[in-house]
């Protein structure tokens, strides 16, 4: 009996295990025993497939933990940074209350803001009157003193400076011992500029000297001008 190789199976669905033909049974329960030991019928843990998921699931607590911590630094550096920052501000402006006028040099060879150059001194002229005393008192506090004008250089140069303010200002020249003497206490022996008609020899002891409105020299026992503050640099 012939064998219709286009028949249709009666059940698609049954398991082959028996071949029809004896001679390939050998070879068809070899296929199937290596089809069967493919799958030994052990299924894989779903814990084992589901990992990395468990792993994060039971550690979110943690996480949520290291997280708010990580946050509460945030919070706390920013709020370090905010308080010395208001401090340096705080601390600067007080400085500047407390040091109104008193500005040094902002660097070598540089004068501070409001001050005249000259070599190596910086100038500055101050229109407030104020006694012989109390105007170099007010230049030391600058870090300065009164102008020592010991060079025509530097009479000219301050001349040009002051001639169009049109007022006395003081300088760091007076009698002491009887001796015309500068703050530096270097006596008065090179340039003089004095008014005509002064005579600085009879001065009174104490006497302070000025620079008039035409830049020349002239002294005062006493009274109030402006001044005139070199800084040394």
């Amino acid at each position: 009996m012939s064998c219709n190789i286009y028949e249709e199976p009666n059940n698609l669905t049954e398991p082959v295990r028996y071949s029809r033909a004896p001679l390939n049974q050998n070879r068809e329960e070899r296929v199937v025993e290596i089809y069967e030991s493919s799958y030994n019928g052990q299924l894989v843990p779903r814990q084992v497939l589901n990992r990395p998921q468990t792993w994060f699931s039971q550690n979110t607590d943690r996480l949520k933990l290291i997280s708010s911590g990580l946050g509460l630094i945030c919070v706390i550096q920013l709020f370090v940074i905010a308080f010395l920052t208001y401090y340096c501000i705080q601390g600067k402006e007080k400085s500047a209350d407390n040091q109104d006028d008193k500005k040094p040099a902002p660097g070598p060879g540089l004068c501070p803001e409001h001050w005249t150059r000259f070599h190596c001194s910086c100038l500055s002229v101050f229109l407030e009157k104020k006694t012989w005393n109390l105007s170099r008192a007010d230049c030391e506090q600058k870090g300065a003193d009164l102008i020592v004008v010991d060079s025509k250089e530097k009479k000219d140069f301050v001349q040009n400076l002051t001639t169009e303010l049109k007022q006395d200002l003081w300088i760091g020249l007076y009698k002491h011992n009887g001796v015309w003497t500068w703050i530096n206490d270097v006596a008065l022996t090179g340039h003089r500029a004095w008014m005509v008609g002064v005579s600085p020899d009879h001065a009174a002891e104490g006497s302070s000297a000025f620079l008039a409105e035409d830049g020349n020299w002239d002294y005062v026992q006493e009274g109030q001008k402006g001044y005139v503050c070199e800084l040394k640099l």
